[in-house]
């Protein structure tokens, strides 16, 4: 939770500060007329009256802590004194400071006290308890900083089509723009933007028709220049995302990309810059589901090639000498781990699934850790790096052999029934064509 200095913004945020603060100024006339404090007192007016004078509201972008877990989706609605906002996300206090009437379902609205102020610059102060923004500056068990989210921002910029301000504390952009929706309505649109975009990466970007390699997951968009690797934050909106400074590659600069239903594509206002929809194998390694190894039980089936249907055949005899009976391998899968997280924290495995023949008939799950990742630029092409025994697995070491082999030789090349909604693939060794299997979705 600690604050991390972000040495590599530093040197665009000082020039986009710098710049800020011309960009709304409709003259320089005479702005020496008055005094500091008069001129600090006017602008204390002029954005006071700003944020009030757009009575739809303002959605907020809002960043806590260090940039990892990117922008969260606000809004601010503001009369003469009192500040109403809602967040895209549920709010709970409970782990924090052990109050479950702190508890906020995404859309819900609290109102409170704002003020904007002088000290040495403009300051906006939401210096009242709002139970939805101050949660990321509770201290959280012995961290002082908590979650290292401001409440109180000097004003960079404020024009009638966006307001900039920097964190008091902590040093994080807050932008704020007009609303052209409901608040309710904004934040339900941004939480289903972000269930939308967030649970499949994408690896690939298109740039004046260039295709390059990036990463986008976990609301950060990855990209590599030259030798440097670059990461940029962003935050869901109602229609897409925007990022929490410029990206620019090949000389093309995108702030804001919009969602296109009907394409699956992100794409910038002026079209130089998309996001494909995810390929077939991105949605693979992505996947809530389980694909099945091709194993009967019953008819002794294998769905895989010679060397791999040994190796499963001694992992069948394994479960036999399991405890005080013997255990039935049912099933084994890649995908999405059927135990629950409080049992097992790895969300992709190879995992198993074994009935026992003792006592109740239980069904007894274990899993091996998996990540999976394409393996270069041919979206028809992945790897499968074991890394990690899940829970139950010390027990069943004489698995071990299937996920060797399965690491072993990766990556393998993906061949799909079905573009659009495949049902089963089989992964062939990108090495050696002779070593293979076949995964069934169910």
């Amino acid at each position: 939770m600690k604050v991390i200095a972000r040495v590599m913004l530093g040197l665009a945020l000082f020039t986009l500060h710098c710049s800020l603060f011309t960009s709304c100024v409709e003259g320089t006339d005479n702005v020496f007329d008055d005094s500091s404090a008069i001129r600090l007192q006017k602008s204390v007016a002029s954005y006071s009256q700003l944020l009030k004078d757009n009575t739809q509201g303002w959605s907020m972008d809002f960043y806590p802590g260090d940039l990892t877990d990117g922008g969260i989706a606000y809004t601010a609605r503001f009369t003469d004194s009192e500040v109403t906002l809602s967040c895209e996300q549920a709010i709970d206090y409970s782990e924090l400071v052990n109050k479950s009437e702190y508890k906020y379902n995404a859309g819900d609205e609290v109102t409170s006290g704002y003020t904007v102020k002088s000290e040495s610059s403009v300051i906006l102060s939401f210096d009242t308890f709002n139970a939805l923004i101050h949660y990321w500056a509770q201290p959280f068990k012995l961290d002082a900083d908590g979650y290292g989210g401001d409440y109180e921002f000097t004003f960079l910029s404020a024009c009638a089509d966006s307001v900039v301000l920097r964190g008091k504390k902590y040093g994080n952009l807050l932008r704020l723009y007009p609303l052209t929706v409901t608040p309710a309505e904004y934040v339900s649109k941004a939480a289903i933007m972000r269930s939308k975009l967030s649970t499949i990466p994408r690896k690939r970007i298109v740039v004046d028709g260039q295709t390059y390699n990036i990463d986008f997951a976990n609301s950060h968009l990855r990209y590599f220049v030259g030798d440097n690797t670059y990461s940029v934050p962003f935050a869901f909106t109602a229609d897409g995302l925007r990022f929490y400074q410029p990206v620019t590659i090949a000389g093309v600069t995108a702030r804001e990309l919009k969602y296109d239903d009907a394409t699956n594509e992100l794409r910038a206002a002026d079209g130089r810059f998309v996001l494909p929809a995810p390929s077939t194998t991105e949605q693979f390694l992505a996947t809530r589901h389980q694909w099945y190894f091709g194993y009967d039980k019953s008819s002794g089936a294998y769905d895989m090639c010679d060397e791999l249907k040994s190796i499963v055949a001694d992992v069948v005899k394994g479960f036999k000498s399991v405890g005080w009976g013997y255990e039935v391998m049912q099933s084994f899968y890649i995908g999405a781990n059927l135990q629950s997280a409080d049992k097992d924290s790895h969300s992709i495995v190879i995992g198993w699934d074994a009935l026992d023949n003792y006592g109740a008939g239980d069904h007894n799950y274990f899993c091996y850790a998996i990540t999976m990742y394409t393996a270069d630029d041919d979206t028809e092409t992945m790897s499968i790096l074991p890394f990690e025994a899940g829970t139950g697995f010390d027990k069943k070491q004489f698995c071990k052999p299937f996920v060797d082999f399965i690491g072993q030789h990766s990556p393998y090349h993906l061949a799909f029934d079905s573009d659009d909604n495949p049902t089963c693939v089989v992964l062939t060794s990108k090495a050696d064509s002779n070593y293979w299997f076949k995964l069934t979705k169910k």
